[in-house]
């Protein structure tokens, strides 16, 4: 048996990702090269080709929490439920489009949401992507209106998801966290901050075999 090594560049990873998501996660992957041997009669060189075909399914990701927030005699604020998808993916970053369908159980009591704060990172805590989103949205007592806003990632965070990927023997979980900044009653309040709103997601790949 005869063994080569192939070396990948892992900086090309984030360039990866990105033609991955925009071609609706499938990939075709493919090393090619050519085994040069040298015989009696000369060289021989022998064509060498490995292909797979990566799929995900990493969005959208929809998920019913029906959360409540206790604000005591005032009422209650319920999330519903949170849907995320693939909005727009660039070389450097990839967008999320996401939805909260928020219920406004207060009493007589408008809502006002004033801030989103998103936190994405891999199981292994690397951070994609993290901040605060301005996402202004008035619901009446009694309604339930749908908070529409855009997570980003960082691209170039990839090439370090890729290496954490393969040691996890291509096995990634990536949770999405998210609280928010509201207004009640002319006060500033921050809900579900200790505990916050939590989906995952992830994908799994058969690329490579692995010693055992």
């Amino acid at each position: 048996m005869l063994v080569v090594n192939a070396v990948l560049d892992n900086t090309l990873l984030d360039d990866f990702w990105y033609l991955h998501l925009s071609s609706g996660e499938k990939s075709d992957l493919s090393i090619e090269g050519d085994l040069r041997v040298s015989t009696p009669v000369g060289t021989l060189d022998i064509p060498v080709k490995y292909s797979s075909t990566i799929e995900t399914r990493i969005f959208p990701v929809k998920q019913e929490l029906n959360r409540e927030y206790d604000a005591g005699p005032l009422g209650k604020v319920v999330v519903r439920e949170v849907t995320i998808e693939l909005a727009e993916v660039t070389p450097s970053e990839t967008r999320l489009k996401t939805s909260l369908t928020i219920e406004n159980k207060l009493k007589a009591i408008s809502l006002y949401v004033n801030w989103i704060v998103f936190d994405v990172r891999t199981g292994g805590g690397l951070v994609l992507g993290s901040g605060e989103l301005e996402a202004p949205k008035s619901i009446a007592p009694g309604k339930t209106d749908i908070v529409v806003f855009n997570m980003v990632l960082d691209n170039t965070k990839i090439p370090k998801l890729w290496v954490e990927h393969l040691r996890n023997k291509e096995n990634t979980t990536i949770k999405i966290c998210i609280w928010l900044r509201v207004t009640i009653l002319g006060n500033s309040v921050e809900i579900f901050k200790e505990n916050p709103l939590t989906l995952t997601t992830g994908f799994k790949t058969s690329i490579f075999k692995y010693k055992t």
